[in-house]
């Protein structure tokens, strides 16, 4: 789930504008809930495959929760060793890891 500000804003009562374009990472979607559709004015053939509605509410992990799991130390070397790998496959000068 992410949080886009968009180029223009308020703050301290004054309108900014600009070209960035802000995105926050919120965190981790988890499941949904669903409605049952309507079955008024069907006929008995549509009853038979009964339809759910995304109600549009669903658990958000917070990106805190997500970041303290994937930065344990116990995940640091799987992490470097990975890191190291992408850029022995393909260095640059923009190397992932220095």
């Amino acid at each position: 789930m992410f949080a886009y500000l968009g180029p223009t804003r308020i703050y301290e009562n004054t309108i900014h504008t600009g070209k960035s374009r802000l995105f926050y990472w919120l965190g981790l979607t988890h499941g949904h809930w669903d409605a049952e559709v309507s079955d008024e004015d069907t006929t008995v053939e549509d009853t038979l495959d009964r339809e759910k509605v995304n109600m549009g509410i669903a658990i958000v992990i917070p990106v805190e929760k997500i970041l303290e799991v994937i930065n344990q130390e116990a995940f640091w070397g799987i992490r470097n060793e990975k890191i190291r790998a992408i850029n022995v496959a393909s260095p640059t000068s923009d190397s992932v890891l220095a």
